[in-house]
């Protein structure tokens, strides 16, 4: 069980359900409280192991709510002034200041001094380390609602025994899986591009029926993608992705305790292939942007990709490890960073390429860069083309290679669990603007192409378009080179 209890210091709650609605907000929801926790994950540092417990806070069942009796205080409007305006305009004067009115609804509160006048409970017992993250949050959780409103706020593993008269009352909103990095979204967009509509918006538990929506076929790949950008700007051209790729494996295998798993070597004990899905790389190329035609070969990073089944195991609702297992992926890459006049990165040398700085980006979803956002490549879609061509499983042997290579890449698709498409476009070029065609202008040396591991060096290279007769969910990544992030597609929207 896991129970929060928090106390309105003043007796008061200062809170609104809308700028419109004169009626006092209480008794809170959870997805209210929830906010209030991640303000102050966020006023915090945003510290990564904080953010791991707020979710999995999320992704509970609804907690169930107590709370006190209140009585509405009768509230008059105000005129506020708006923030100023910019400079050269006559409003920014204080005669000529605009005024918006403003109601500051407030509910006052039935209790004793020190006893809580709002209780959630949880039936979920949260593994120690997290209790305690959960703990320290609630202890700098300050108010909810109006700042004008200070609380206290403490997390229990039972319900406490207190002198609190507490009725049940309904839940109405409350959490859900990626409702963090929602919020942490819209604190960006907010904050640093200004856009005083990103607001956090509830969404009610009761909702209508919707119609049932088949199942839509899924990747072998998983979602929870670790992505670590450029720290400088020092970097290959994107055509030498695949040999980024193999490099950032064989760093990770380098440090990673004996024996070395095989999803991640991609070798099973006695030194085989594996059969079985492991460890991608994949390059984030600033593409598929309409500004990105100017921009060619140009990235900013690159994800670490696990398989499906190894996502599953580490952070299925089943899992009481996942913490400690995403953490020995964690711990590999700390074990990479190293200390330079410029400051802490991940070294990566790439013999004639050079180096490569790397820094992890902990919420890459909020990222300024879009490029660096891995939801991008998740939406189910029927349509997908190629970032980084297709290295394609065996050669063609027959006179229409065109052909042989589409049916190539058909049975590529089945091999990471997806659906033949039932039709492919085979092209040097790439539908996807920004992306560098698959092999060399006419003429040009062979080295200006794409750079291979030996072991995809003599792979052909084309790009593709991939038409599915039902709608596919992300990530796409096919063909031999898929573990070092050749194949990498995006959907297209038509």
């Amino acid at each position: 069980m896991l129970v929060l209890e928090i106390e309105w210091l003043l007796g008061v709650c200062f809170a609104a359900r809308s700028p419109a609605d004169a009626t006092p907000d209480w008794p809170p929801q959870p997805d209210r409280i929830f906010s209030a926790l991640t303000a102050s994950w966020g006023a915090r540092g945003s510290l990564p192991e904080e953010a791991v417990a707020l979710e999995w806070l999320e992704q509970q069942i609804p907690p169930m709510i107590e709370a006190a009796a209140q009585e509405q205080r009768s509230s008059v409007t105000v005129f506020v002034p708006p923030n100023d305006a910019s400079a050269g305009d006559s409003r920014i004067l204080p005669d000529r200041r605009r005024r918006q009115p403003r109601q500051f609804p407030a509910a006052a509160l039935h209790g004793n001094a020190g006893a809580p006048h709002l209780r959630l409970v949880w039936q979920a017992e949260p593994p120690p380390d997290r209790f305690a993250t959960l703990c320290a949050l609630a202890r700098d959780t300050s108010y909810v609602g109006h700042s004008s409103s200070p609380v206290r706020c403490m997390f229990f593993d039972r319900v406490p025994d207190s002198h609190a008269e507490l009725s049940a009352a309904a839940t109405t909103s409350a959490p859900y899986p990626g409702r963090l990095q929602e919020l942490v979204a819209l604190h960006v967009r907010h904050v640093t591009m200004g856009d005083t509509n990103a607001r956090p918006r509830t969404e009610p538990l009761i909702a209508p029926v919707l119609p049932v929506i088949p199942d839509i076929a899924k990747s072998v790949f998983g979602t929870r993608w670790t992505v670590l950008e450029f720290a400088d700007d020092s970097r290959p051209d994107l055509r030498g992705a695949a040999v980024v790729g193999r490099r950032m494996r064989d760093a990770l295998m380098s440090v990673w305790p004996s024996p070395i798993p095989e999803w991640l070597s991609g070798h099973t004990p006695d030194g085989a292939p594996s059969r079985n899905p492991h460890l991608a790389v994949l390059p984030l190329g600033d593409v598929g942007f309409m500004h990105s035609a100017t921009a060619r070969q140009s990235w900013h990073g690159i994800a670490l990709v696990l398989p499906r089944a190894i996502e599953n195991e580490w952070f299925g609702a089943d899992a009481p490890d996942a913490y400690e297992n995403s953490r020995k992926l964690r711990a590999a890459l700390d074990a990479l960073v190293h200390t330079t006049p410029d400051g802490d990165a991940i070294l990566l040398t790439l013999g004639k390429f050079g180096s490569l700085r790397l820094r992890l980006v902990e919420l890459p979803e909020a990222s300024g860069r879009q490029s660096l956002r891995p939801a991008r490549y998740f939406p189910a879609r029927r349509i997908w083309s190629t970032v980084t061509p297709i290295a394609l499983d065996r050669h063609t042997k027959s006179e229409d290679s065109r052909q042989e290579a589409a049916e190539i890449i058909a049975e590529s698709c089945t091999r990471i669990g997806l659906p033949p498409p039932h039709t492919v476009h085979v092209h040097k070029h790439a539908a996807i603007a920004g992306a560098p065609s698959a092999r060399p202008p006419g003429g040009a040396p062979h080295w200006t192409g794409w750079a291979r591991p030996k072991s995809l060096a003599n792979r052909q290279l084309t790009h593709a378009t991939l038409h599915f007769a039902k709608e596919v969910a992300g990530p796409v990544i096919i063909g031999a080179g898929r573990f070092f992030g050749l194949g990498l597609c995006l959907p297209i929207v038509k």
